[in-house]
């Protein structure tokens, strides 16, 4: 069996993204039996696992140097100055050497920020064959999961036992039944709080009609192992598109953060449109993202190729979504001029502070695949991870709550959030304070419509820093804040100051409050970190200009709150620590 695959595979190189018509034959004559590793361990017992995020800080990206070297060599040019780059190379294909002098022609130091491991290979879609990276615990240890490669390339489907020797870790296999499972990389996103994605096709390939000798699964058998393995908790499929050979989402779309989705879209009615905005129809009124929210969607052309053809009239499948996020750098497809500059437009009004860097895939596409499809990445060994869900806008003066989870294996330090008006130079620094939900949050409101901009920053208690979005504060989050009709009358703000003291405080304590006019009516209450209200400390009319309002501290339990004043002029939060 196995000559008969090396004969089949030296006539069909360099092998295509999708199956060959020799590979078909030997699929339908159920002569695939993929390798079953049994010696690799099965992790999961008392464990979790968590599928990273592709915006996540990454250590590395793994390439297989085989066909398209002029492709890989711009990958490693732009990859070197964010990650290592891991190059799997075949001694009797190309020589370390000669791979070496290669990227040196090409004005690329062989040296730099490039590990070479030398493993036999078939192709070159690493995506597809490659480990799956996942963090044990959400961020304790770096660990890969294996799945069967959907496709007769034994080579290939070996290379995740290179890469977690590699760096030495922990390696799961889902090549053993009952959890023996096929599936593929480019079929695959996840938002790393335990959403997956990916086509219908990963029911074809593992259900009763499959061709690969493993067992019969269901849709909830599926599931369950990609919950065990991956700890995905929501598994959400998609109709597979009809011009689309091989089936894979990342042809087609791209999560961006925990709640963006960017999805190609062809002029109405042709190729693989309305399948596409069918599936995107789906998503939006069946997915509720970890937030409780639809996801938001931005649009990106799928282009025709050089002879002006869609996939529906034979032409190559282009596609700017199989992009790669690396770190701070951004690596998209590109292919003509006329529509490049549109597509880098998007991308970079999408994802502000990255650098865009688009390589030309006119020599790939054509074998059903590019960027995305010939690198895997690798996350870093102890991550600080920081999610956060997004506020669209705001009113003026309205109370905002601010909030992120941030998670190290040494534990959190600090939070701080980074705000700024687009009238200010600088961003405004605001300490973050952590609730009963294991949350960082401040409590804010605005005296100045507009947009704002605003980035987080986390140290670890092991002195680990890193900011959210990973490119800040070249990048950053966006808010804007609304005047509504009734804005100006309603909170109209004094000239004012505020203590609170002693503070930290365990007796009687006092809140000075100066004013430059008479409040006919102000609140003053007490709130726990997520907003609550513990408790009304003063309810009445204020002086022109001291007041001092008291209340007994160490009548409320031991944390950190927040004292809200309010009135029809005015509303601002003040910290308060309790012991």
């Amino acid at each position: 069996m196995l000559s008969l695959y090396i004969e089949i595979s030296a006539q069909s190189d360099p092998l295509p993204r999708h199956l060959t018509s020799e590979e078909l034959e030997l699929l339908g004559q159920g002569q695939y039996f993929p390798p079953k590793l049994e010696h690799l361990p099965n992790l999961r017992t008392g464990l979790n696992y968590r599928a990273i995020a592709e915006w996540e800080e990454m250590q590395a990206v793994a390439i297989t140097w085989r066909s398209y070297r002029s492709i890989l060599a711009e990958i490693v040019r732009h990859a070197v100055n964010e990650v290592k780059v891991l190059i799997f190379y075949q001694q009797n294909i190309t020589s370390l050497q000669s791979l070496k002098s290669y990227l040196q022609d090409r004005d690329i130091d062989p040296e730099f920020n490039i590990e070479y491991v030398e493993a036999n290979t078939n192709s070159i879609w690493i995506r597809d064959y490659g480990a799956n990276p996942v963090y044990i615990n959400d961020v304790d240890t770096l660990a890969f999961v294996d799945w069967i490669y959907n496709r007769p390339r034994f080579n290939d489907d070996l290379i995740p036992i290179h890469t977690a020797t590699h760096f030495e870790a922990p390696l799961l296999s889902t090549t053993i039944a009952p959890d023996d499972l096929v599936h593929t990389g480019g079929n695959f996103m996840s938002d790393g709080l335990g959403n997956g994605f990916s086509s219908m096709l990963v029911l074809d390939e593992n259900g009763p009609m499959n061709t690969f000798g493993t067992s019969n699964h269901s849709e909830s058998e599926v599931d369950l192992i990609m919950e065990r393995f991956m700890g995905i908790q929501s598994y959400t499929k998609m109709e597979n598109l009809p011009f689309d050979l091989i089936h894979h989402i990342d042809m087609h779309m791209k999560l961006l953060d925990e709640e963006t989705l960017l999805v190609g879209k062809y002029p109405d009615g042709i190729a693989d449109g309305p399948q596409i905005e069918a599936n995107l129809q789906y998503l939006i009124e069946q997915f509720t993202t970890t937030y409780g929210r639809s996801i938001k969607v931005k649009r990106i052309l799928m282009p025709p190729d050089q002879f002006g053809r869609y996939p529906h009239e034979g032409g190559f499948y282009r596609t700017y979504t199989n992009a790669l996020f690396l770190n701070g750098t951004i690596l998209v497809p590109t292919y003509e001029q006329k529509y490049d500059t549109t597509a880098l437009s998007v991308w970079s009004e999408l994802m502000p502070g990255y650098q865009i860097r688009g390589i030309n895939c006119n020599d790939i596409i054509p074998a059903s695949g590019a960027l995305h499809c010939i690198t895997k990445e690798v996350g870093v060994e102890e991550p600080l991870w920081i999610t956060h869900m997004q506020p669209v806008e705001a009113e003026l003066w309205e109370p905002l709550t601010m909030a992120v989870q941030a998670k190290h294996v040494s534990g959190i330090e600090s939070v701080f959030l980074h705000l700024q008006s687009e009238n200010e130079d600088s961003f405004n620094e605001v300490e973050m304070i952590r609730n009963p939900e294991d949350q960082w949050i401040a409590h804010l409101s605005f005296d100045t419509p507009g947009k704002y901009r605003y980035f987080f920053r986390a140290k670890s208690n092991s002195g680990k820093e890193i900011n959210r979005p990973i490119v800040a504060p070249d990048g950053y989050f966006s808010l804007d804040i609304n005047e509504t009709t009734t804005s100006k009358s309603k909170y109209f703000i004094p000239e004012k100051k505020v203590w609170v003291y002693p503070n930290p405080a365990n007796q009687l304590t006092c809140i000075e409050i100066h004013s430059n006019e008479v409040l006919k009516l102000a609140s003053i209450d007490l709130l726990s970190l997520n907003g609550t209200v513990i408790d009304r400390i003063y309810h009445g009319p204020m002086n022109k200009e001291v007041n001092n309002v008291f209340f007994q501290a160490q009548n409320y339990h031991a944390g950190v709150y927040y004292i809200r004043l309010t009135s029809v002029k005015h509303l601002s939060y003040h910290k308060v620590i309790i012991h």
